[in-house]
C-alpha cells in the first residue's frame, strides 16, 4: 500500500525519499508528462507538481523541516522526568509541573506535561487507569 500503513483505521504517511523526488523531476524534465510521471512512480499529480515547484524555487528536493516549535521537554530531559515519575508516582500533573519549574527552571503547562507523560508511557485516569476523562485530579498510573 505504498508509504502509508493502516493501524486502527488511521493511516500514517511518511515523506517520499529524496531519491524518488529526484527521479520524478528528472522524468518530467526528460519529457514525461506530469500525469504519466505520477502513474509511473505511484504518487499523486499534486506531489509531482509540488516537487517541480520546490526544485525550481529552491534548487533542492530535500525534505523540509517539520513545522512547529521544538519540544519543551526534549529527549535528553525525558530521563530526568522519568526519574521524577518513579520517585513520586502518586503526584498530580500540576505537582509534576511545579517540581519541574523548581528543579529545571522551566514553567510548563499541564498540556505540555501530559504530552511528555504520554510519550514516556504514563497514562492518567486514576484507579481505572484509562484516558483523561475527569482529569482535574490528574493522578497517574
Amino acid at each position: 500500500m505504498g508509504q502509508g500503513t493502516a493501524a486502527a483505521g488511521a493511516i500514517s504517511m511518511r515523506a517520499y525519499s529524496t531519491d524518488l523526488r529526484e527521479r520524478i523531476v528528472r522524468a518530467v524534465a526528460g519529457g514525461l508528462r506530469q500525469r504519466e510521471a505520477a502513474r509511473r512512480f505511484w504518487v499523486g499529480v499534486t506531489s509531482v507538481r509540488r516537487y517541480l515547484a520546490q526544485y525550481q524555487q529552491a534548487g533542492s528536493l530535500e525534505r523540509k523541516p517539520i513545522p512547529g516549535c521544538p519540544r519543551r521537554i526534549g529527549r535528553a530531559q525525558e530521563a530526568i522526568l522519568l526519574a521524577r515519575l518513579e520517585e513520586a508516582p502518586d503526584a498530580t500533573v500540576l505537582e509534576h509541573c511545579a517540581w519541574w519549574a523548581e528543579h529545571q527552571g522551566q514553567q510548563l503547562s499541564e498540556a505540555t506535561m501530559w504530552r511528555a507523560l504520554r510519550r514516556l508511557g504514563w497514562f492518567g485516569g486514576g484507579a481505572a487507569g484509562g484516558g483523561a476523562a475527569g482529569c482535574r485530579g490528574h493522578y497517574l498510573r
